[in-house]
Order: C-alpha cells, then sequence, then structure tokens
C-alpha cells in the first residue's frame, strides 16, 4: 500500500515531462481549443457551443477526458495539468483559484481583459484581493452569485402568523422563530445548517468577525502588524510604510495569513449553532406552546440555563425535569404534574453535511435555509416565487452584529501551460463569448422560452427585449438580491486555507455532537494549530532549528534500515544455499529454477515498472517543495521535520493504532472461532459455510455504502430503530466521535470472516485425530482439547495471519473515506487517510511523500519478521504425518 501511495503521488514527476507544449497542430485547418465539457447535439447546452463555434469557424472544441481520484473535485484537472492535457479554459471557484495560482495553472489576463472588459463584468472590489495576484489579473468572473435566507411562507403564514415580508431582527427572535416552526414528531425544523465551514462563515460575520486576515511580521522586533482599510487599485492589500512604530520598511517582506475565527465573534457564531441545535424543551398538546428547560442564550460563555420547573402559561401546569446520565442530554426526560413522562425536544436546527437540505426545504420539512442567487437568475428556479420569500440574513448580538452573506463566483481560468498563441487567443475568444452580450441572450431567451422569466433580473428583460415579462419577477426578491450584494463579500481564501477549513470543521463537529463543549477552548485549539501548521506562521524559525538534529536522525535511520535488510538477505541467501547444496541438487533442479525465474520475468518487469520506479521517482517529491508546475525547490529533510513536529500527524499515528488494535481485536479472532464452531457442527456445514462467505462476493464499496445507511444518526436510522425497544439510543453513530471508529470497523469484520474462516477450517483438517483421540482418554474437556492440541497446530498460521493483517490494517483507507471522510474531529483519520488528503486534496505532493516514507519505515520491520517466518513454514498435506 505505501509503495501504490508513493506512486500515485509522484504521478506529476513521471507526467510532467509531457506538460511542455509546443505549437499545437490544426485539426482541418482549424484550432483546437480543450474544453472540461462539450455538450454533444441535443444536450443541455449545446445551443451555446453551437452559437460559439458559428461565431469562431476558425476553432473547433475538443472535451479532455481525463482521469480523477474519487472524491477530489478538482482531481481531473490537477492530474491533467500533470500530464499536460488539461482544458485550455477552465472553471475555478473562489475557494480555489489561490490555490491555482500557488500551482502555477494560471496564466495572466491582465491586458486582454483592460481590452475588452467593457464586454466582461465588472470585477467586484471585494474580490479584487483576490483575482489580483502581484498585479496580475489570474482569473475572470463569469458570474456571481449571493447567499440570501429562503423562508417558507405558508410554514410561517402557519405557525408564526407572519407573511415573510420581513426577517428576524436578530439572532434571538431568529431562534425564536425557529423554534415555533420546528414539529419533532413530524420530522419538521425550523433551519437547515449546513455543517461545513462555508456556511458557518456567514455566522461569523454576522457576529462582526472575520474567519482569516491578512498580515506581515516587523522584521526587527517580529511584531505582528494589520493591514490598513481598503484596497489598491488592483485589490492589493495596504500596509503602513514604514511601520510607525519601529520604522521598518515592510514593502518586501512577505504576506501571510492567520485565521481569527478563535476571537469572540467565531466564538458567538458557534456557540449560537450549540443554542439551535441543543435546546432541550417540549410542547404540550394541550397548549402548543414551547418550554424551554435547558437553553444557551450566553452566547459568549455558551453555558446553559437549566430551569427545574417550567410552568404552561397557558394550562398552568407544572412540568418538571428529570435528569439523567451526567453529560448525556438525550437521556434527560421530564414529568408533568401526574408523574407522566414525557421525552425531550432538541433543538430548532436540522444538521446537513450535504446538500439534501435543498429537498427537505421543497418537501416542507425544512422552514428555513441558505439559498443562492445570481446575476442572470434572481435566484433558484426549483424554488417558486409563491411560496419562498427571501430576506438578509439576521445579524448577531449588539453592538458588533452586523447584516453580511457570502458572494460567490464562477471564475474563467486560462491555462498557463497552454503556450500556442494561436490557441490563446481561441481561449480568450471563448472567455469573451462567455461573458458576452450574444450568449447572455441566449440564456434570457431560454429562461423565457422555459417558462422561467419570473427568475430573471429585469434589467436582463429589458436588455434584450422582453419587457412584456418584467412584472412577473417578484420585487421583494429583487430588492432583497440588492440589499445582499451591498452587503455581501468572499469566502476566506488563502493558499491551504482548504486545509484550514476542515481544522474549523472538526471543531463545529464537537458541537454537533456534544452541547458541552467549550466553544472558545475548541476554536482556540484549532486556531492555533492551524496558524503554526497549515498557514504556518512561525515555519522557517522551527525548521531552522531542527535541520541539524533531522539530517542525524535521517543519518541513524538510514543505518538501521541498512541492518535490517543485511538481516534479511544473509538469510535468504542462507536458506538458498543450504537447499542448493542439499543432497539430491542437480542440474534438473537449476533447470527448474531457471524456467521458474523465466515465466516469473513478466510479471516481475510489470511490478519492477508500475511500483518501483515510481515509488523510487517519487520518493524524490519528499525533499522537494513540489508544485505540479513550475520549478521545484530542493528542501532537504523540511519535509520530514514538518511531519514529525504535526501534531496533526501523531495524532493520526495514535488514530491507526487504534484502529488496528480495534480491527484485530474484533476481526482477527472471529474467523478462529467461527471455524471452530462450523468443524463441530454435525450438519449443514456447506451451507453455513456459503452463508457466511456471502459477503466476500458482495463489492467492498456496496457493503460500505450499505452499514453506512444502517448507522443513520436519526431517530428513524436502521440502528437506532433496532435499539429503541431496548430503551437505547438513538445514537448518534458515524458522527460521534467515541463510536464512529468501531462503526467503521464492524463491516469489515462482518465481510472478512467468511473467508478466514475458511482457511481455519483447512487448517484445521491439519489436525492428527490421534491427538484429539489421546487427549479424550487424558479426561480432556471440548475447551481443553482446543487450547492443548488445536491452537497449538494451526498456530504458526495464525502468527501469519495475523502480521498480515497487522500491516493490512495499516493501509485502510476506503472504507473509511467512504464511511466518515476521517472524521468526525479526526475521530477516524488514519495515517493513510491523511496522506491522501495531504496529496490530493491539499496539493502537499512532499509533505505526503514524507509522511509515507515515515509510515513505510515504521512498518519494514514487520515485513521483515513476516517473511522470516513464511521461511520456516511448513505446509503439508491432510494425510502427512
Amino acid at each position: 500500500m505505501i509503495r501504490r501511495l508513493l506512486a500515485a503521488g509522484c504521478l506529476g514527476v513521471l507526467l510532467a515531462s509531457a506538460q511542455a507544449q509546443e505549437l499545437r497542430p490544426k485539426v482541418d485547418g482549424k484550432t483546437e481549443l480543450r474544453l472540461a465539457s462539450v455538450p454533444e447535439p441535443g444536450q443541455a447546452g449545446r445551443e451555446e457551443i453551437d452559437l460559439f463555434l458559428s461565431l469562431n469557424p476558425d476553432i473547433t472544441l475538443k472535451q479532455t477526458d481525463g482521469i480523477s481520484v474519487e472524491g477530489v473535485d478538482q482531481s481531473r484537472l490537477f492530474l491533467g495539468m500533470a500530464a499536460g492535457s488539461a482544458p485550455d479554459v477552465f472553471y475555478g471557484s473562489i475557494a480555489d483559484v489561490l490555490t491555482y495560482h500557488h500551482q502555477n495553472f494560471l496564466a495572466p489576463v491582465t491586458d486582454l481583459y483592460e481590452r475588452d472588459k467593457a464586454q466582461l463584468l465588472p470585477i467586484k472590489e471585494s474580490l479584487k484581493p483576490i483575482l489580483y495576484q502581484d498585479g496580475e489579473l489570474i482569473a475572470v468572473p463569469q458570474f456571481y452569485k449571493v447567499m440570501a435566507l429562503a423562508m417558507r411562507k405558508d410554514m410561517l403564514e402557519e405557525r408564526l402568523g407572519e407573511s415573510g415580508d420581513r426577517a428576524p431582527k436578530d439572532w434571538d427572535e431568529w431562534f425564536d422563530w425557529a423554534l415555533k416552526l420546528t414539529v419533532p414528531e413530524k420530522g419538521i425544523y425550523g433551519l437547515a445548517l449546513y455543517g461545513g465551514t462555508w456556511i458557518f462563515e456567514i455566522y461569523v460575520w454576522l457576529a462582526g468577525g472575520e474567519m482569516i486576515e491578512p498580515v506581515k511580521y516587523d522584521p526587527k522586533d517580529g511584531s505582528m502588524v494589520h493591514a490598513l482599510p481598503g484596497y489598491g487599485p488592483q485589490g492589493q492589500i495596504l500596509f503602513p510604510e514604514p511601520n510607525p512604530i519601529t520604522g521598518s520598511n515592510l514593502e518586501k517582506v512577505p504576506l501571510t495569513w492567520r485565521t481569527t475565527v478563535d476571537q469572540t465573534p467565531g466564538v458567538r457564531a458557534l456557540n449560537f449553532y450549540k443554542r439551535l441545535l441543543w435546546a432541550q424543551w417540549i410542547r404540550p398538546q394541550d397548549s402548543g406552546e414551547e418550554l424551554i428547560f435547558v437553553d444557551y442564550p450566553d452566547l459568549d460563555t455558551g453555558l446553559p440555563v437549566v430551569r427545574d420547573e417550567v410552568r404552561d402559561p397557558k394550562t398552568g401546569r407544572l412540568y418538571r425535569l428529570k435528569r439523567g446520565t451526567p453529560g448525556k442530554p438525550r437521556t434527560d426526560r421530564v414529568v408533568d404534574d401526574t408523574g407522566k413522562e414525557l421525552p425531550f425536544n432538541f433543538g430548532a436546527a436540522k444538521i446537513y453535511f450535504g446538500k439534501e437540505y435543498g429537498s427537505d426545504f421543497i418537501e416542507g420539512r425544512v422552514a428555513m435555509m441558505p439559498v443562492a442567487g445570481g446575476r442572470d437568475a434572481v435566484f433558484d428556479s426549483q424554488y417558486s416565487p409563491a411560496l419562498v420569500a427571501l430576506s438578509t440574513f439576521p445579524p448577531g448580538p449588539a453592538p458588533e452584529g452586523k447584516e453580511a452573506t457570502e458572494v460567490n463566483a464562477g471564475l474563467l481560468c486560462m491555462n498557463a501551460s497552454t503556450t500556442d498563441p494561436d490557441v490563446r487567443d481561441a481561449a480568450w475568444r471563448y472567455i469573451l463569448f462567455c461573458n458576452g452580450t450574444q450568449r447572455q441572450a441566449l440564456k434570457v431567451k431560454e429562461w423565457v422560452e422555459d417558462g422561467l422569466a419570473a427568475y430573471v433580473m429585469p434589467e436582463m428583460l429589458t436588455k434584450y427585449g422582453y419587457d412584456a415579462y418584467v412584472d412577473e419577477v417578484p420585487k421583494q426578491w429583487v430588492e432583497q438580491n440588492k440589499k445582499l450584494e451591498a452587503v455581501a463579500k468572499p469566502e476566506a481564501a488563502a493558499p491551504g486555507f482548504r486545509a484550514a477549513f476542515k481544522e474549523i470543521d472538526n471543531a463545529m463537529q464537537t458541537v454537533f455532537v456534544d452541547p458541552n463543549i467549550d466553544s472558545r477552548e475548541q476554536l482556540a485549539k484549532r486556531a492555533a494549530y492551524i496558524n503554526r501548521y497549515i498557514l504556518e506562521e512561525d515555519r522557517e524559525a522551527t525548521l531552522s532549528k531542527l535541520r541539524p538534529y533531522s539530517y542525524a536522525l535521517g543519518i541513524l535511520v538510514l543505518i538501521g534500515l541498512f541492518f535490517i535488510m543485511r538481516s534479511f538477505w544473509k538469510s535468504v541467501s542462507s536458506m538458498a544455499s543450504a537447499r542448493s547444496t542439499a543432497p539430491g541438487a542437480s542440474k534438473a533442479r537449476l533447470r527448474t529454477h531457471f524456467f521458474a525465474w523465466l515465466m516469473m520475468i513478466p510479471a516481475l518487469a510489470l511490478i519492477f515498472a508500475f511500483d518501483y520506479i515510481p515509488m523510487v521517482k517519487g520518493s524524490v517529491m519528499a525533499f522537494q517543495e513540489y508544485y505540479i508546475l513550475g520549478e521545484r525547490t530542493f528542501i532537504g529533510m523540511d519535509n520530514f521535520i514538518s511531519v514529525l513536529t504535526s501534531p496533526s500527524f501523531w495524532q493520526s499515528v495514535g488514530v491507526t493504532f487504534r484502529y488496528v488494535a480495534l480491527s484485530l481485536g474484533l476481526g482477527f479472532l472471529a474467523p478462529v472461532i467461527l471455524a471452530l464452531l462450523l468443524s463441530e457442527l454435525p450438519r449443514f456445514r456447506y451451507f453455513f459455510r456459503t452463508v457466511y462467505f456471502l459477503p466476500a462476493v458482495t463489492s467492498g464499496f456496496v457493503i460500505t455504502l450499505l452499514w453506512k445507511q444502517f448507522f443513520d444518526p436519526s431517530p428513524i436510522g436502521l440502528a437506532n430503530r433496532v435499539l429503541a425497544p431496548l430503551g437505547m439510543g438513538p445514537f448518534s453513530w458515524l458522527q460521534d466521535p467515541g463510536l464512529a471508529m468501531f462503526c467503521i470497523i464492524i463491516p469489515g469484520v462482518w465481510a472478512s470472516a467468511g473467508p478466514g474462516c475458511l482457511l481455519y477450517l483447512a487448517a484445521l483438517t491439519t489436525v492428527s485425530d490421534d491427538l484429539y483421540e489421546a487427549s479424550e482418554l487424558d479426561g480432556a474437556s471440548w475447551l481443553q482439547k482446543i487450547w492443548n492440541v488445536t491452537l497449538p497446530t494451526i498456530f504458526p498460521l495464525m502468527i501469519i495471519n495475523f502480521l498480515g493483517a497487522f500491516i493490512g490494517a495499516f493501509h485502510s483507507t476506503g472504507n473509511i473515506l467512504v464511511m466518515t471522510g476521517g472524521g468526525p474531529d479526526r475521530a477516524t483519520t488514519v495515517v493513510g487517510l491523511d496522506i491522501w488528503f495531504n496529496a490530493f486534496v491539499y496539493l502537499k505532493f512532499g509533505y505526503a511523500t514524507a509522511m509515507a516514507w515515515v509510515l513505510g519505515a515504521c512498518l519494514i520491520g514487520f515485513v521483515v519478521l513476516q517473511m522470516r517466518l513464511l521461511k520456516r513454514m511448513e505446509f503439508r498435506t491432510t494425510d502427512a504425518k
């Protein structure tokens, strides 16, 4: 597995030689332009392609079909860049464009934009610091989208008596609305909360904070210098020149980024999440009033306010809180004045980790949720204006709270590795077309003809001759769109901030499963880690201190590996020598060995070409600051220092050992026990062998998905429904850090016990019946026969299987990626998965390769031990004496 990780990581090294492009051959005299997608005739979007080709008859389009890595949206682009086959024009988002720039993917288009900007979408001032890098424009916006709060008018009218013409005035009223709109017995929630950081960032803004800030460090005293308000003419981030405190010239000091999510606004935002998810309340049927027993109104501390008794203002009935297991709020209950026990309702929001909240909103299971609107369309056409009201998000607590929302942009980027002047010209013409009036007119025409004129911006309808449809556009939507654009700003963007977002996600997930978590402490811990190890505030200082020690440690490791391999080689050589000089050795045996090796040459050549050569070449990346395109800098042992000083690496090592221990503890003995039981069955042996083996012939991916559904954390999830009659649950399963590891191991044990059982059943046939008869004569019980006869006989096979399972457990990543993605809060992020994320998501190939080598070096000793044991094993037929 380590070889495969390294081979995958070094794919860029092997393919980079293809990236240098010469003049691209013409196709029937036309310039070939590569795009990520070219719709076929009859498919959606083909009319736009036909229009572009009719306006540019000297261009032909080709779709680039590359390979991709499952679960990584940008992997097709990454691998295409490495192979020199990436699109000439490709799409980017605000979150990704700086990473693309950092990897040298993007060609500057400043002069072209200035020449044709009258035909292009104006660049918002808030986006200029992202789109302009080193004074050059690196991407062109194709459209803008702003986030709004969508509300179901029918649910507002029924539960609140509101028409949807106004939004909640602040977070307290927002919580109150969400609570009244929640009907737990019908599976209806007042608000959809998205589990990702990009929506959480809006809440931080509403509370008056920022997720990230640019800073410089004064070269004289190392003090932090904050940016000035406003931007330069091309979006430059401005700093005082010189530093008024020290007088230092900061012009050539590199810009760095740091997260500020741990400051008070971020804490308030996360505590508001806690309140929305964990307030404990009931709604008696005879009154319909919401009676809150445990609330979290103090957003600074996040501490609960507990009411032991609550009297219903309508009926006068008294309800008392009955506490359950400390620290486990789902065990709490309420009793009324007759002693009848009532279960609690928890929160007024439902947490989502995907986009399924859109369908829940349409089907009336969620009353409020965030929704995006764009430049051409007011908002998404799946939401009916008669049913959906739009508003700004309510501001956070005064005085810092303010209105805010997110603007995102679809960005068109030109491939930096495209060097043919004709292709570059064709690429720019395509970018110009995507923003030009011809395409806009075609899109408006399509929307109107499809009966969707109500979703088109009025100015677009007027511009292209559809004035008769202007009155169909909801005025409230248009007004809200303008208000949102006035307060909108782009999501946090900085190189490496995807990894930072994942750490903030981890802090959020702790609150999702436990209301007793201290939000301030969690965010402070994550922010310190992000700033030091991801955004690398003091990386150079750390590296300079540890470089001398790293080289000494590297030499010691190499010496140790040399002696391990030397011992193994001597052992193998002595075995071969003994066999060659043994009685009966002859030329016939030499001929047999010769033909055996001759038959293995094709297989060995393939393994050498596709495993070991990539592994050796890819290993160079461990000593480089590696980029898919552009110059790769040799940095010595720096990647290894970063790995060994990273808390996340050691945390993943600890998680890996925990996974290995549980996997072996639950899975290694299961087939042994199963084989012993099946060997004693008098009848139906073959039936049970077939039943236990069936999971092995099912796709592992399918098994993983089935078990993931089984562990649905909702009360209607299958596992929770099975346990409900026993008075247990509901459990969060895969979302609970304490249970997630157990949940990902169970499917593997269930699927692998059958094949392992058959191996041990075969081994049990080698146990001599004479030994069983002798033990019976000695008065041995069934358990004593197993302990003293059976297990000692098959013990060598158990040892070999144990070492193989031990090594294999270190390489498990696929099932974990599918079931948990390494979460919650990195509780299932094993080393192999950490390597995968760093390589293919964060593009830290050198760092990931160094991690792989550290893991591989640790496992070499176990591999050598396994080989030595295999050498000593004797395999006999069942009738051997």
